[in-house]
Order: C-alpha cells, then structure tokens, then sequence
C-alpha cells in the first residue's frame, strides 16, 4: 500500500545497496547491464542470504572473495528494511507491499 511505513523499503534497501555500499551493477563481457534486480522473480519467498548472493551476482563478485563485513552488512540492512530474513518478492513492488504479512 502506498503510504504505509514500508511501502518504500525495496527503494531504501537498492539506495543503500547502491549509494551507501557501491553495489550499483556493472555491464558484462557482452555489454549488458547487470542489477540485482534482474535476479530477483516477480514473486515467491527471498531470503536475505539469497538477495546478497544476488546484489555479488549482479557485480560479477565473486562471493569467496568479498569481504564477510560486506556481507554481513548487506545481510542485516535487508532485514532491518525489509522487516524480515525472508520475504514475498512481491515487496519489491509498492502496490503489492503489505503491512500484515511478507
């Protein structure tokens, strides 16, 4: 719902992905973009370890060699924005966000 407290949190969560760790996506060897959020499905369950592995993904990181505080740190910011360590994919949509359940 539009102006529930969480109906911007999939917005906050990408800001801090992008503008507060620099985990903005990169282009590939053929030239094509690369975000998280191409990763992400249009609904169904994503855990909070899934959306790290993704935001890597997304910069062609390899998870082995990033750093664990990075992790972490990604980790937990999805929990505290998200409300949660796993939530419904739809979230990542305002409309579809909800207030009484993931």
């Amino acid at each position: 719902m539009t102006g529930s407290p969480s109906a911007n949190a999939f917005d906050r969560l990408m800001h801090f992905t992008c503008v507060g760790m620099g985990y903005c996506g990169w282009t590939d060897a053929d030239g094509q973009m690369r975000h998280v959020t191409d990763f992400i499905p249009d609904e169904g369950p994503v855990s909070a370890d899934q959306f790290v592995e993704w935001v890597l993904l997304a910069e062609g990181r390899r998870s082995d060699l990033t750093p664990l505080r990075h992790k972490r740190q990604l980790r937990q910011t999805f929990v505290d924005i998200m409300g949660g360590a796993v939530v419904d994919a739809r979230r990542r949509w305002p409309e579809a966000d909800t207030s009484d359940g993931p």
